[in-house]
C-alpha cells in the first residue's frame, strides 16, 4: 500500500464509507464518501468528498481467480459542502480544504464476486476556516477496503492520511 512519511506533523487513521459504486461501475458517476478519523493534530475529526474518475478503469491483471482494475480520480462535487469541488476535514480549529489526485485499484475475487477497493492519493491543503483559513500543505492518503460483494453500492474502508498542514 503507501509508503507514509512516519512522524509526520499531520497522522490520522479512520474509516470511509463510499457509497454509489453500482453507478460508478456502470456509467463511471461519483463516488460519494463520508469519514471519521482521529489525529493529534485535529482530534476526531469528519472528512466528506467525492471521488471523480478521470480515467476510463482498465483492466491490468486477469487470471482464472482475480481480476485486477486500476483507474485515476481527482477530487468531485462534494455533496455534503455544497458540491464544491474540495475534500473538507472539519475538526478542532476549523475546517481544513484539499484538492487531491489518485490512483485506485479494484481487486475482484472471481471465486466469491467480492472485491477490495484501494487507493493512494496525493492531497493539497489549499486553506480553510478558522484557525486553517490561510493553510497550506500536503498529505498522503492511503485506504483499502473490507471484502465487499460487487453487487454493493457501498463500501467500508480503513484508511492514513499522513503530512504536513500549515495554519
Amino acid at each position: 500500500m503507501c509508503s507514509g512519511a512516519s512522524g509526520a506533523e499531520y497522522d490520522a487513521v479512520g474509516v470511509v464509507r463510499f457509497s454509489n459504486l453500482q453507478g460508478f461501475l456502470s456509467d463511471l458517476e461519483d463516488v460519494p464518501l463520508i469519514a471519521k478519523q482521529f489525529s493529534e493534530f485535529n482530534g476526531v475529526a469528519l472528512q466528506t468528498g467525492s471521488i471523480r474518475p478521470t480515467s476510463v478503469p482498465e483492466t491490468v491483471f486477469e487470471d482464472n481467480e482475480i481480476e485486477i482494475i486500476q483507474f485515476e480520480g481527482v477530487q468531485g462535487p462534494n455533496p455534503y459542502f455544497g458540491n464544491r469541488e474540495l475534500q473538507i476535514i472539519i475538526g478542532r480549529g476549523g475546517q481544513i480544504h484539499c484538492t487531491w489526485v489518485a490512483e485506485f485499484t479494484i481487486v475482484i475475487d472471481k471465486a466469491t464476486a467480492l472485491a477490495v477497493f484501494s487507493g493512494d492519493g496525493q492531497f493539497t491543503v489549499v486553506g480553510g476556516t478558522g484557525r486553517y483559513e490561510n493553510a497550506t500543505g500536503s498529505l498522503q492518503t492511503c485506504f483499502e477496503s473490507e471484502p465487499t460483494p460487487l453487487t454493493a453500492d457501498s463500501a467500508i474502508a480503513t484508511y492514513t492520511q499522513v503530512g504536513t498542514i500549515n495554519p
